[in-house]
């Protein structure tokens, strides 16, 4: 009955009117916002290649580069790790998308560093590596890997997790 009397109440133009034709709008737009968010991507933007480096440390670090696609990636050995060079390996879309999903809530607009000595990092100690993250061509995240702090450890423990994701264990060698 109520659905009734709103409806006339629709037919008779006052405000009561403009507030039931908003409702009806969106009553008719709601499935057609499901469907359209059914397949939307997810909040990894699309596919751009993204590069993983580890820089070097006081000690043994293993020194590398990752970069791939949603279809192949690239590991560059550089120092202390078990292969040297570059080395091509598969890489499926699904291991990228899952790659990028734990990379995604850290990607700036833009570069975003957080270094020893600086704003984001105090008092951090200066013998660990640092990870840098680029996304194509402009956007890189560069992270000290000894700088304290919940955020910090959040951002820190998100890149061991997507360095997890790549399947290069066995070219960085034990730790």
């Amino acid at each position: 009955m109520e659905v009734s009397v709103s409806v006339a109440a629709a037919l008779d133009g006052g405000s009561a009117t403009r507030q039931c034709r908003r409702m009806i709008r969106k009553l008719l737009l709601l499935p057609l916002a499901a469907c359209i968010s059914a397949g939307a991507r997810d909040d990894i933007g699309p596919p751009v290649p993204i590069t993983y480096s580890r820089s070097g440390c006081e000690g043994t670090c293993p020194v590398f580069e990752v970069t791939v696609t949603d279809r192949s990636g690239v590991f560059r050995g550089r120092y202390f790790t078990r292969v040297r060079g570059e080395h091509r390996f598969a890489f499926t879309p699904e291991q990228y998308r899952n790659f990028a999903a734990v990379l995604a809530p850290y990607r700036p607009k833009g570069m975003r560093l957080i270094l020893a000595r600086t704003s984001g990092c105090r008092n951090a100690p200066t013998d660990l590596p640092s990870v840098n993250v680029q996304w194509g061509e402009r956007d890189r995240l560069g992270f000290y890997t000894g700088c304290r702090g919940a955020a910090n450890a959040r951002i820190g423990a998100a890149l061991g997790r997507a360095e997890a994701i790549l399947p290069i264990a066995d070219l960085v060698g034990p730790r």
